[in-house]
This record gives C-alpha cells, sequence and structure tokens, in this order.
C-alpha cells in the first residue's frame, strides 16, 4: 500500500502473516500502531478501531478503495460494514494501511483514521489453502484465580478456504474465497431454577405456567427458554484480474457478507422473556466493484472506478409478527402485582416496526499527468446513498395484565400503540437519497530531494 505524505503505517503481507489474530480480523494488525487502539464492544462481537482517541465512526474504512463502511451508524461494535466479524475472508488480505492526515485531494469524510485494505489478486500459479478453528466448553478452563466458574456448553467454529490461479496464462486470472465463523454467546440470565448465573423474576414453573396460558388461551407459541445466543458471519469473495494489454488492466471484485445473530431484546426491561420477545440482527450485503487503470503515455495515466454496496439490515424479532408483516403479533406484558414487568411476549418494543435498507454508489474517474517535477491529480467522484429507514416503537401495540390471574382471565389494565397515520406500517418509513459530488485539482511539486510542496 502506497501511503500519502503525512502520519501513517502500512503493513505488507508479511506483516500481516507474522501477526497474531484470534479473531482474523486486520483490526489486530494495525492495532501495533500506537495511534490506534481498540475499543470494548457488546455482546462480543468485536472491537471498533479507535484512532487517536476518537470513534470508529469517524473513520474512512475501505476495500481496494471502495467504502465498506457502517453506512448508517449502528455498527458499533466494528465501524465496518460487518456486524460482528470482518466484511472479506481474512485471507484475501494482500496489504493493509493507515493514515491519520493523508495530505493528498483523494481523502476524505473522515476525521479518524482512513484505513484501506488491499486484496490479492490471482498469478499464474494455481494456489490454495484452507483452515478449521474449533473450541468447546471441553478446551475451555473451568476456574478462574482458583475459583470455579459456571461453564455452559458451547461451540465456537471458524474455517474457510481459498484457491486462486489462470484462466488464461498471463492475461486473466481468478481469487476466490470463503470463511465462516459459528459462535455460541451464552445467556446468563434466567428464571429460578434454570440453572442461569442470574436467576430472579420468576421460577421455571411460574414461567411454563405462563407459557402454556399464552399458548391454550391465546393462541401463541413463544418458544422456548433461551440458553445459548447463535452468532453466524459468512463471507464469500470473488476477484477477476485481466491484463487487457500492456497500459490497461482491469479489476473486478464481489464481496457477500451474511450475518445474523440472536440477542436478548426489550432494553431496560429486567424481567424474563421466551425465544419470541429476542432479537434476530444482522447483516445482508453485497459489494461489486469495478477498476480500470490505464497508461495513456509516460505521463499521463487514469484510474476509472465503479462500486456499488447494498445492505439490508437485518432487526427483527425472533418470533416474527412485525407491523408489517402479514400477521403481526401484539406485545403482551405480564406484571408483577407490583406494577413493575415480569414477562414480555411478542416483537420487541423498538423491534415491532424496524426496516433498514440501503445502497451506495460511488464512481470514481482521475488522472495522473507528470511534466517534469510536477504531478498534476485532477478528477471527479460521486458518492449516492438511497436509504429506507422504517422504524415505528411499539407499532403493534402492547397489552399489559397486572398479573398471571388477570391474564389466565383475559382482564387487561392497558393496552397502549403507536403506528402509521394511514395505518400501513411502512407509509411513515423515511426515504431518502443523499448526493456528494466532489471535483479536485492537486499539484505536487517535488522541489527538491528533500522538499515536497503539495498545492
Amino acid at each position: 500500500v502506497d501511503l500519502a505524505i503525512g502520519p501513517g503505517t502500512s503493513f505488507s503481507i508479511e506483516d500481516i502473516e507474522s501477526m497474531p489474530s484470534i479473531a482474523r480480523q486486520i483490526r489486530d494488525v494495525i492495532r501495533t500502531d500506537p495511534r490506534v487502539s481498540l475499543g470494548r464492544a457488546d455482546n462480543g462481537a468485536g472491537s471498533g478501531i479507535n484512532c487517536l482517541g476518537g470513534s470508529s465512526r469517524s473513520n474512512a474504512f475501505t476495500i481496494d478503495g471502495s467504502l465498506a463502511i457502517d453506512g448508517f451508524g449502528l455498527n458499533e461494535g466494528t465501524g465496518t460494514s460487518a456486524r460482528f466479524a470482518f466484511p472479506v475472508p481474512f485471507d484475501t488480505v494482500a496489504s493493509t494501511s493507515v493514515e491519520f492526515a493523508p495530505l493528498d485531494v483523494q481523502y476524505s469524510q473522515f476525521t479518524g483514521c482512513a484505513i484501506n485494505i488491499v486484496t490479492k489478486p490471482g498469478s499464474n500459479e494455481f494456489h490454495g489453502s484452507a483452515f478449521y478453528l474449533y473450541n468447546d466448553e471441553g478446551l475451555t478452563g473451568s476456574k478462574l484465580e482458583g475459583d470455579t466458574v459456571i461453564n455452559d456448553p458451547f461451540e465456537d467454529k471458524n474455517f474457510g478456504f481459498d484457491f486462486s490461479g489462470p484462466i488464461i496464462k498471463d492475461k486473466l486470472f481468478f481469487f476466490v474465497a470463503y470463511e465462516e465463523t459459528d459462535e455460541g454467546g451464552v445467556q446468563n440470565s434466567g428464571p429460578i431454577g434454570g440453572g442461569f448465573a442470574n436467576e430472579d423474576w420468576l421460577t421455571v414453573a411460574e414461567a411454563n405456567e405462563i407459557k402454556d396460558v399464552l399458548l391454550n388461551q391465546y393462541g401463541r407459541d413463544v418458544g422456548d427458554i433461551v440458553r445459548t445466543l447463535p452468532q453466524t458471519s459468512e463471507r464469500t469473495f470473488v476477484r477477476l484480474d485481466w491484463n487487457i494489454n500492456d497500459e490497461h488492466r482491469a479489476e473486478l471484485t464481489y464481496t457477500q457478507l451474511e450475518e445474523l445473530n440472536l440477542d436478548p431484546d426489550d432494553l431496560g426491561f429486567n424481567g424474563f422473556s421466551f425465544r419470541d420477545n429476542f432479537e434476530n440482527e444482522g447483516i445482508d450485503q453485497d459489494t461489486l466493484s469495478l477498476r480500470l487503470f490505464s497508461n495513456w503515455t509516460d505521463n499521463l495515466s487514469t484510474e476509472f472506478r465503479y462500486s456499488t454496496f447494498d445492505v439490508t439490515d437485518i432487526q427483527g424479532p425472533s418470533g416474527g409478527g412485525e407491523a408489517q408483516d402479514p400477521n403481526p403479533i401484539t406485545r403482551i406484558q405480564v406484571e408483577d402485582g407490583a406494577g413493575d414487568p415480569a414477562l414480555i411476549s411478542g416483537p420487541g418494543f423498538f423491534r415491532s416496526a424496524n426496516d433498514l435498507q440501503y445502497t451506495i454508489d460511488q464512481f470514481k474517474l482521475s488522472a495522473d499527468y507528470v511534466f517534469g517535477d510536477h504531478t498534476l491529480t485532477f478528477g471527479v467522484e460521486q458518492e449516492t446513498r438511497d436509504i429506507f429507514n422504517l422504524f415505528i416503537p411499539n407499532a403493534t401495540g402492547t397489552i399489559t395484565f397486572d398479573d398471571v390471574d388477570a391474564l389466565r382471565n383475559g382482564t387487561a389494565a392497558e393496552f397502549n400503540i403507536n403506528g402509521s397515520f394511514t395505518g400501513v406500517a411502512a407509509d411513515a418509513a423515511a426515504t431518502f437519497e443523499r448526493d456528494i459530488n466532489s471535483f479536485y485539482l492537486q499539484d505536487e511539486w517535488q522541489v527538491s530531494d528533500a522538499v515536497t510542496v503539495v498545492a
């Protein structure tokens, strides 16, 4: 990776392969720069990259020059387009750089640092590799500083492969890779008598009694008592390199990211929920990028790049039933007789109408012209974000019962609901588009071997 003038660090493939990374993420490599630190993230999903003390959301993160950022601001754990893991298989990375204040007109839209990943191309030699990592409770210690700790059953798996080579020797090459992570977090709180690390609120017998009432009298299957929180991430990568002739070459890459995990929902709720009130959270993402590099003369070269980045953000109740679904489900809240919620069934308060989809399209055409001691850079770029965001708290309504007897008798204490004025949930969505058009001109003047002026 070539660095612009300014503070920054680059890491070659030799650097990357020699550094340990249990999570198989580039953050474990660039953290060796003292200006980079890693913050703690929720649900053990990883750590955000903090540069010079800033938030991970203030960074620019690119793969082969194309944006791979958190396009809406919900991935606070990573700051990238991936919610839990890494946007591409780790074995696709050929080099990376982290830059803090690059003096180059082509850098923009960050206040923390600019992190760029360069992926591996194919070559005239066929090459492949595979890996498999596994861990479970049997491979994990049961004592911490001499004290026995609860070690619930779990399985963590991480595996993948890559394969590359020529399609037409010296002309057309391919590189493909796949990586999957399957982890099992532990739900450490639950009803009394369930063997959880933290037991409170209801006994298992009381919870199952409510479950039977909801099934037999309300026709509602609330699912099981949740003990594990599965989390999966699948990353697929395909790259084609074409040496068109001695002056022109093209790169085409496609990446797919699919992530999903199960988490407790209803923030601030201290009671108990069956699976139907838990949240499915994740990302479905597809990225296509085309790059064309041309040398027109000994002094003039150009770069054309187009990429499209399509994301569906997953935030929905595990038991379904959002307001925009064909069969919406009303939330039921059962209190403990003293006015405190003891159990909730149905979509979470903030997951009762939640749908986020967005597309980021990028276009770039730039040129470098060298004359004497001057390198003139000029170009045009456009970034378009097209966003659909539906978010209605309590969109399916909440029926509150004072206690289990009131639930059994069908005597509700309160009913609240929010919704669209039209009665159609999707009509309350925000739909908007944002364009950024950039035109730039730069002169880099090599005054002497020791002095460079950039304007």
